[in-house]
């Protein structure tokens, strides 16, 4: 018995003498030779000796490590725990091996941890631990590792990790945590904060991925997964993306599922999938937050292009599901996508010679389309919306009418006043088109209201204006007001100005009107001849004369204003037909 003793007090010595250890408590069990582990408790240690680590394995409990622990190149044999340790210098371990189980439990480490290259051939585990500076487990090797509760204060590197088994459950990084490059045979991470952006991109994924519960709570880039391969499920239930989220270039060889997710801001899913599940997700399709976001962006093309893909996917997912509503508000941000896409691709475009080319290529024509579209029905999805729009239209049209008629029936034209019908109706106009894009609820009741009674007012009072193909085809109208103001003048007045075109003094007076009208050419020439010659004219043959002019830019306005609306029309009502189809709902 006394040689055991004696065996005891010795290794009790040479570890605290291995250890540097102040004060502490060393306990060894009664079985010792058998059982092979040494117990520290409420120890200061200034290092830790490779030999005496070979020889036993180690349990440290409420000890306080003061110095720097570095080894590089070694291998431990035997199996080592610490609990509610401190180390309060750095912890090195460089192309090392762990032989046997490791664990820290309710530790925390105050300086600098670097693990590289570090070989672990067995478990690893790090529960409730408190990381307060930087912890790198760059190009390590695991059997399996776990960290649960762990608080990582400082920057997490876990980038270029081989074969990793990966358990990850109710963490806290507080900087960037660096997952990429790495490869893992499993990989769990359930209900852990991300404060900072969290990067996995290139990371492939061998087996299942589940990154269940997770909170990505970066504003600006919650999560990176570009060029991420999974090669079994990938599992993001009930995930929250508070700031932009990268699966761009993933590739899914089987389901994604993001059932209940919820991003908060730009999602970019321009992946390869075999399914996508987006049940109960809640995504943003807000073309502001589209827009805020693309312009942060080096490559707006890119982006833009990269945001429809995503928004198709998206849409396409929510279709084989039968969720045609949802589907079609990313219907609509898919096409909002390809208007910038559109739009940036003209903005780079090199070949900068031919601007009056371009803007009439067939991207500038698509951009307008899509414009018109998106403002006047959400394309396609929204019917009380584009109803509203060609009542708009229809009372426009109504209202420049009227403004133009009673511009040439005062003979502004050719006096003072002349510009100010225009402006009034120009005034009108831009007043309504600021109602248009306006997103208050009360302007856009204003509108209608005035769309609506416009529209009223019209069919009572002159229906055949609503028609597109009033004026186009032919002046009739010009020409009758054009009569009417021949009827309106003196019988003498009309008389006189016959002889500059006819010889014949036995016409009717309804005769010489039907003259002048079928002469007005004719007389506009002889009246402007006259003018330059005699450098003056009768009164009445200058009112004839304005006359004649007032009826050419009536019917010349008539006929282009008529035909403007007749396109402008075409486009509402095919908008109109298309959106109000049962089958429209998600146009695909």
């Amino acid at each position: 018995m006394n040689e055991k003793y004696k065996e005891v007090d010795k290794l009790k010595k040479e570890i605290q003498e291995s250890f540097e250890l102040e004060k502490g408590d060393i306990r060894l069990p009664s079985k010792f030779l058998n059982n092979n582990l040494v117990k520290i408790k409420n120890a200061s240690i200034k290092k830790l000796d490779l030999q005496i680590l070979d020889k036993h394995d180690f349990l440290f409990k409420d000890c306080k490590f003061t110095n720097e622990i570095k080894f590089n190149k070694v291998q431990i044999k035997n199996y080592l725990r610490f609990q509610s340790c401190t180390f309060q210098n750095d912890v090195s371990f460089c192309n090392s091996t762990f032989q046997n189980d490791v664990s820290f439990n309710n530790s925390t480490f105050q300086n600098n941890v670097l693990f590289y290259k570090v070989k672990f051939e067995k478990n690893v585990r790090f529960y409730k631990v408190k990381f307060e500076k930087k912890v790198s487990f760059e190009t390590c090797k695991f059997d399996d590792i776990s960290f649960s509760e762990v608080d990582f204060s400082g920057k997490a590197n876990f980038s270029a990790l081989q074969s990793v088994c990966f358990h990850a459950h109710k963490n806290k990084f507080n900087e960037v945590a660096n997952f990429s490059e790495s490869k893992f045979k499993y990989f769990s991470s359930y209900n852990n904060s991300f404060y900072e952006k969290a990067n996995f991109s290139n990371c492939q994924f061998e087996k299942d991925a589940r990154f269940s519960s997770n909170k990505f709570l970066n504003n600006y880039l919650a999560v990176i997964f570009q060029n991420a391969k999974f090669n079994e499920d990938a599992n993001f239930t009930a995930s929250i993306f508070k700031g932009y989220a990268n699966f761009g270039d993933c590739q899914f060889a089987k389901t994604a599922n993001f059932y209940g997710a919820k991003f908060e801001d730009i999602v970019n899913l321009n992946a390869s999938f075999e399914k996508l599940n987006v049940v109960n997700a809640e995504f943003k399709t807000n073309s502001k937050i589209f827009s805020k976001f693309i312009e942060k962006q080096t490559d707006k093309t890119k982006a833009a292009v990269d945001m429809r893909a995503s928004y198709n996917n998206i849409k396409d997912a929510l279709i084989q599901k039968n969720n045609l509503l949802d589907a079609q508000e990313f219907h609509k941000a898919e096409l909002y996508c390809k208007e910038k896409e559109l739009k940036y691709k003209i903005e780079n475009d090199v070949d900068k010679k031919h601007k009056f080319s371009r803007f009439f290529s067939r991207e500038n024509i698509d951009i307008l389309l899509l414009a018109f579209y998106r403002t006047t029905s959400d394309h396609h999805t929204n019917f009380v919306k584009i109803l509203n729009f060609t009542a708009l239209v229809v009372a426009y049209y109504a209202a420049f009418l009227f403004g133009m008629e009673k511009m040439f029936e005062n003979d502004f034209c050719y006096n003072e006043n002349f510009y100010i019908a225009p402006v009034v109706i120009f005034i009108f106009l831009f007043f309504c088109l600021f109602l248009l894009f306006a997103k208050n609820k009360f302007c856009s009741l204003v509108l209608s209201a005035i769309a609506y009674a416009g529209v009223v007012i019209t069919l009572f009072c002159e229906p055949s204006a609503i028609s597109p193909l009033v004026g186009i085809f032919d002046g009739k109208t010009a020409v009758s007001k054009f009569e009417e103001k021949l009827y309106n003048m003196q019988e003498f007045e009309v008389t006189e100005v016959v002889k500059l075109v006819s010889n014949d003094d036995d016409l009717s007076f309804e005769d010489k009107v039907n003259l002048l009208i079928k002469s007005k050419k004719t007389l506009k020439n002889e009246l402007e001849s006259k003018i330059l010659k005699f450098k003056t004219m009768c009164y009445y043959e200058h009112k004839i004369l304005n006359q004649i002019y007032i009826y050419e830019i009536r019917e010349k306005s008539l006929k282009s204003i008529g035909l403007i609306y007749f396109l402008f029309m075409i486009l509402v009502l095919f908008s109109l037909q298309k959106t109000a189809r049962k089958n429209s709902v998600v146009p695909i």
